[in-house]
Formats: structure tokens, sequence, C-alpha cells
């Protein structure tokens, strides 16, 4: 009939239509990866490219092994590397080493120059490869008519669930309901019988249906800021629960008023947690879990810090990069600035001037004021930036924006470097406050701070440094070491692994097996979360470039000298500390190996970056690599 309902759809047709959009889908979340990682490696190229120019390394030409896999390329730098046994000696493994990798004459695997050009093409393959695999990607939803299976699968999932609503509710009649009137079994059972979902906050919902109503489901929504108070009313009215929000990001803010005794048990101290991080604490990892890992909202480069940040890299943004710088840093003039109030809080009216007068002009061009959004730790800064602000940007608190979100966000710190400014780090450098305020920018977030960068800080001086590292033109952090190239030691430390287990005939150095399974269990505690450690790692891509080096210095670091391991930032990518570990019969008994180590701690020394040797003697290793952290971290202090 003209005008009438659409037909349900066959469920045949639609069980078809529904596994080659799951297949589509699939290859949608693959694109998605690709486009992450292509992004990573144009980014760390880029840094590796400025290495090159600066240290001014000549390029290598007619070597096939150019031309070869990125993997091949990492194979034959691994192989020749010192740790594996460095260059081939003996006819047999020259001849091997010709079939796998083409003619290797006149090449020098000891030559960093040599290394650093076959690292770099390592780059050109491993981008063109994932360039090629996004491309037949794309070509295989084309193919697919991806956009068209997206419209068509829901047009007969509508069709579905509308045909289903005629059967269960065409030959009933309407029942009006009095609000006042629903308490009462039959009251209520027919009224869910006619209304099945209902929408209700936590504190309205137990009144609202009475104390005898018993639900099939209940999902809470952003659990991390609903107390325990309000949510325990609502588990008495359910059979089955579900809950979702996001740990890390901002909890309820309770009262401390009306306190009674302590808590039967310490996950249900509606004082320390949130429905859901009680939820975490009762029931651990035996509580069924789905992380939602796709994301849609913020630019690839901002939710990217969140990422690497506080979900270990989990997340799969679907979004596209845009086409200007999206993240900055804006440093106040030197001094401190900060006020604090006798009712409470913090203010600092010179970030707020740099707000009005440099960061709304110069960084939120080509939006609307009401896609601006400023946002504050602290309330007295809120009200100092409503009143001086003269456009008519979105102020709030940090904890005010969850939830929301903005195509611009503004974070002024407030914080400087007085004792009491130090104060409030524990506040303003909250991981959930971080989080939170940058996760709320879809399109460019800009952080306005202290001249100083606030040094003492841990998630925000990680931010500052994820900034400086996305964006190689901008002179946020100064050094003279370069960040270290995260993509490439990746790939090598999976690489020596493998190399480790096909070597028969050579045994591992097993002081160094037993300081990298040390190093990773202490990096897996939460004080130390943010680093992470790389094996065999050239010293000389940890310098900008070769100025300043002795005649000496500058032989050694040409000739291979290489670091057993590096603790670095993996969020900032710059280099924290570095071990060796020292033999007695390779080190403290060989002179010209001790003429090395001395040329090594120099460069370190004039560097300022850390290095600690364990001798294989040694009987406190862990303690010796704690109290390096340590000072690795008052060592960063001092450089800030």
């Amino acid at each position: 009939m003209l005008g009438g309902p659409s037909p349900e759809p066959r469920p045949e047709h639609l069980a078809r239509v529904d596994r080659r959009l799951r297949e589509a889908q699939a290859d949608e979340l693959r694109r998605a990866v690709v486009r992450g990682e292509l992004e990573a490696y144009r980014l760390e190229v880029r840094h590796f490219e400025d290495l090159l120019e600066q240290q001014q390394v000549p390029e290598l030409t007619k070597l096939p092994l150019l031309r070869q896999s990125s993997g091949r390329i990492v194979d034959f730098l691994v192989e020749t590397h010192p740790a594996a046994g460095g260059a081939a000696r003996g006819l047999i493994r020259r001849v091997q080493r010709y079939f796998r990798y083409g003619s290797l004459r006149g090449l020098d695997p000891g030559d960093t120059d040599v290394i650093l050009r076959l690292q770099h093409a390592f780059y050109v393959r491993r981008i063109e490869e994932l360039q090629h695999e996004e491309e037949s990607i794309e070509d295989r939803l084309r193919s697919s008519s991806f956009e068209r299976l997206v419209e068509e699968h829901r047009d007969l999932s509508s069709r579905h669930f509308e045909a289903a609503l005629r059967e269960r509710y065409q030959d009933l009649s309407r029942v009006t309901y009095d609000p006042g009137r629903l308490w009462g079994g039959s009251v209520f059972t027919q009224f869910s019988r006619d209304y099945p979902v209902i929408a209700s906050t936590c504190h309205a919902l137990p009144g609202a249906i009475g104390p005898d109503a018993l639900l099939d489901y209940v999902i809470i929504d952003e659990a991390s800021q609903v107390d325990l108070l309000a949510a325990a009313p609502v588990l008495a009215r359910c059979r089955r629960l579900v809950v979702v929000g996001d740990s890390r990001q901002l909890g309820q803010i309770s009262a401390e008023a009306g306190r009674g005794r302590d808590a039967p048990h310490p996950a249900f101290d509606y004082m320390a947690h949130s429905m859901l991080s009680s939820l975490h604490a009762r029931y651990g990892d035996n509580l069924p879990k789905t992380l939602l890992r796709e994301h849609y909202r913020c630019d690839p480069a901002i939710i990217g810090y969140c990422n690497k940040a506080f979900y270990a890299g989990a997340l799969i943004p679907f979004t596209r990069p845009g086409d200007e710088r999206p993240m900055t840093v804006v440093r106040t003039a030197a001094g401190n600035h900060m006020r604090r109030h006798q009712t409470g809080g913090r203010s600092n009216r010179r970030e707020v001037d740099v707000i009005e007068d440099e960061v709304i002009p110069h960084y939120c061009k080509g939006f609307e004021e009401s896609q601006i959004g400023i946002a504050a730790p602290y309330n007295q800064q809120v009200d100092l930036t409503r009143e001086t602000v003269t456009v008519a940007a979105d102020v709030a608190t940090v904890h005010k924006y969850q939830g929301r979100q903005k195509p611009v966000m503004i974070l002024t710190t407030v914080l400087d470097e007085t004792r009491s400014g130090r104060s409030g780090l524990e506040f303003v450098d909250d991981a959930r406050l971080v989080n939170v305020a940058v996760s709320r920018a879809a399109e460019k977030f800009v952080l306005v701070t202290n001249n100083d960068l606030l040094p003492s800080s841990r998630h925000l001086r990680d931010l500052i440094g994820y900034i400086g590292y996305q964006n190689p033109d901008q002179d946020v952090v100064d050094s003279d070491v370069l960040s270290v190239f995260d993509l490439l030691y990746q790939n090598y430390d999976r690489r020596l692994d493998g190399f480790a287990s096909r070597r028969r005939f050579e045994i591992a150095n097993p002081a160094e097996d037993i300081v990298w399974t040390l190093l990773h269990e202490l990096l897996s505690e939460p004080e130390y979360a943010h680093l992470v450690v790389a094996r065999q790692m050239l010293l000389r891509t940890l310098l900008p470039n070769l100025n300043g080096l002795t005649p000496d210095q500058e032989r050694f670091v040409r000739n291979g000298a290489s670091l057993d391991f590096v603790v670095y930032n993996r969020i900032s990518n710059l280099p924290w500390l570095a071990i060796e570990v020292d033999g007695f019969r390779y080190h403290a008994n060989d002179p010209v190996q001790l003429r090395r180590d001395r040329l090594k701690d120099q460069i370190f020394e004039d560097r300022a970056l850390g290095l600690l040797r364990l001798p294989t003697t040694t009987s406190r290793v862990e303690t010796q690599i704690r109290e390096a952290l340590k000072e690795a971290e008052r060592r960063w202090l001092d450089r800030s």
C-alpha cells in the first residue's frame, strides 16, 4: 500500500548483508591501524632525516640491500650488530649473506654512516609497504561498495526493528499512566511491557519504579562519576548490570558530610571509589570487560597522547589528521605569576592575558567563538578568565568538561615554580584530569603554562615533551640529545629476539639477559609506567650533531659505539638513562676497552645524560637501577 510500512527483510538477506559488512568493517579497522602506523613512521623519519642532515651523512648508492623489504634491511642490521656476532666471518657465512642480501661489496657494517643510511632505507621501505597496504585496503573497500553496504545494512536493520515493534504493539491499546501511581507490582509490570526502555538518573530511578520492581538490565553510563550511594539502590532493582565508563577519567566528588561507619569492605568505601572503581576493586580480573578501542572524535595526534600515556596504545583512531599543527605549547613570560586565594584555589592573570592576547588571535583562527573551549583546574581561574577574555568562548573547569568536547580546547595550568605553586601539582598534574583536558579537543589543543614548563610535574611534563616531538619545528624543550627512534628500535628488539633463538652456536650474554629481564619487571611498576627500554642503541642516534666532540670521541662515535640498554620516556621519546653491563674480562681487565669506556663516560657527562655501569660482579643490581632512575629524574629537572 502506498505510504504504508516497508516490508520486513528476509532473514537470509539481512544475514548476508551483515556478513559482508563485518568483512568490510574488518578492512576499515585495519585501514585505521595502517594509517596510524603511517603517520607515526612519517613523523619519526622527519626526526631521523634531521639527524642525517645535521651530521651530514653521505648517501649510499648502488646497493641491492637498499631495494629490499624493511624487514630484510633490519635483519641485516641486527645480524651484523656486535651483539649478534658482528660482521660475517668465514666463506660460508659470506655466501649465505650474499644470497640473502645481495652484493655487499665495499659495505662496512661497522661504519655508522652506513648504518644510519640503512636505517633510513628501513623507514623509506616501511612507509612504502604501509602505503601499499593502505591502497590495497582502499581498493577492497571500494569494490565492496562500503558506504552503500553500510546504508543498506542500516535500512534493513531499521525495517527489521520496525517490524518487531509492529508485531509487539499493533494489537495493544494505548494506556495513559499517572506518573504518581506507577508503584505497585501490576501497574509497573504493565507499564514496563508498554515502555520496556526507561531513561533515568541513578538518583531518580528507585523512586520512579517503586521498591518491588526488578528490571532485566540496567546500563549505567559515565560510571566513573557515579558514586556508590547513588548506585547501590539501583543495583537492588536489576537482574543484570552493564557498566560503561572510563577509570582513566575523572571520578565522582563525594562530600565528607554524612559519612558513617567504616565500609564493610575496602571496595565499598564511597569516599574512595566510584561505581566503576568499586567494581574493579571488588572483582578485579574476574569481571568481564570490553575495551571500546575505536575512537572517532579527536585528531589522531591529540588522542595519540592519551593513547600513549593512559591506554597503552590500545585505542585506534578513525579520524584523519588535519592540515595544521593540532597541538601547541604557549609559555608565559619568565616569572612566578600564580596567586593563591585565602578562600582556597589559585589563579594566574598572566596566563589569562596570554590566552586573550596571543592564543585566541593566533591559534584559533578559522574557528567560531562558540567552538573554543577554555578549561582550568580551579574555579578562581575560570572566574578570572570569564571576566577578562572578551570572546564568547566556553570557560569551565576540567571536571565540568568531562563528557563534552570542543573543536578547540585551551588548557591553562595556573601553577608556577614557587613552593605554593608546586604544592598544587598533586591536583593539577593528576593523570585523569590531564587525560580529560586533552581529550576534550577535537581538532586543536593549546596548552598555556609557565615559562619553566612545570619541570616538577610528570603528566604535564610528558604532555609538553609529546607536543614537542609532534612538532619538530617548534622549540618546546631545549635539548642537546635526540629523542629515541622508537619505531626503529622496536623492530630491532623483535629481530634480536628472533635472531637469538636461531643462534645454535653462540650464547647470549647471561648478565645482559638478567638486566633485560629485571628492567622489564621494574618498568612494569606504576612509578615507571611512562618508561620503556630498548637494546643495543647506536650512540650516534642520540646526538643531534657531533659538534663539540674531541677527535677521539668523534672517531669512537663513528666507529659503531652502542649502548647495551637505553631507558626512555615512551610518551615524549626522550632518553632517560643508558645502562652498560661491564664484564671483568672485557672491561676492567682490558686497557683498550677501558679507554673506550672513558670516552663514552665523558660524552654522557658533557651531554648531561645519565649512564649507569653495572659490573657483572655487583650484587645490588636492582637497587642501583632504581637509584639511577631517580637520579635521572633529578637530572631532567635540572635540565629544565
